[in-house]
């Protein structure tokens, strides 16, 4: 009887010694590490993500909701000092899909400036960027990420995606006058962005004939000049927002495009 008993006791002790080696050896639970997630409500419209941008000033446009005092939103971990741009009343009559004149419409072109406008302003500043790479970021999350070198002869044929900039503004205040384009009523004028209306705000600087030889296309069709191109900057050739074919398979049978 003592024989078993003592065998019983030697068993339970190597069942508990065996226990408590275990749970003094079993690694601790791993935390799950997660990254920012860039927020939602926000949306970095220029530059581009993976842009190359060439010329200064450059324009940091993000369209994001209305607040008494601007996001944090920071460049290379420094402050911006964004300028706060509300959307004029006539906007809310603009449509979110510029319409096609002709052709299917299973390739909406929607300008980000055109949805969402609810509650949203724009977030905006011109500043000088140096050689290199740079990131912008709320709250520890990236909006965008993109480089700048100095403009190279070459860049007009290159496959790199150099940002082309519309009218290519020679100051900050320039890169800024949004009413250059934008017609707001006189009684916003100073305070929000009014519609740029096509093709009347190109006429100032485009002339009809021109571009009518340029694209070899009746103009009338194509009078909604944001239908194809970014009024802003984009990183194709002639501003385009898709490739020549892409947006010429709107109106027209595959392999139009010449």
């Amino acid at each position: 009887m003592n024989v078993e008993r003592g065998l019983v006791l030697i068993l339970a002790l190597c069942i508990v010694g065996g226990a408590r080696g275990e749970s003094q050896t079993a690694a601790p639970p791993v935390p799950e590490i997660t990254s920012p997630e860039r927020p939602t409500a926000i949306r970095l419209l220029y530059p581009p993500s993976g842009a190359v941008l060439t010329s200064n000033p450059a324009v940091v446009m993000i369209l994001g909701p209305d607040a008494a005092d601007p996001p944090g939103f920071r460049l290379d971990g420094e402050p911006l000092a964004v300028e706060r741009i509300p959307f004029a009343e006539a906007w809310k009559a603009v449509p979110a899909k510029i319409p096609l004149p002709a052709g299917s419409d299973t390739l909406p072109l929607r300008s980000p400036l055109l949805e969402d406008k609810d509650g949203k302003v724009i977030w905006a500043v011109a500043t000088d960027l140096s050689d290199g790479d740079h990131v912008v970021t709320l709250d520890g999350a990236t909006l965008a990420s993109f480089s700048f070198r100095q403009p190279d002869e070459a860049d007009s044929d290159t496959t790199e995606p150099v940002l082309r900039v519309h009218g290519s503004p020679s100051s900050r205040a320039d890169a800024l006058d949004c009413a250059q384009c934008h017609d707001a009523p006189a009684s916003e004028k100073a305070t929000s962005l009014g519609i740029a209306v096509t093709p009347q705000a190109c006429d100032s600087c485009h002339e009809e004939v021109d571009l009518s030889l340029v694209h070899e296309h009746v103009m009338e069709f194509l009078s909604k000049c944001q239908m194809c191109h970014d009024p802003h900057a984009a990183t194709r050739p002639k501003l385009l927002i898709d490739t020549r074919e892409t947006v010429c398979a709107m109106c027209h049978e595959s392999g139009y495009a010449r």
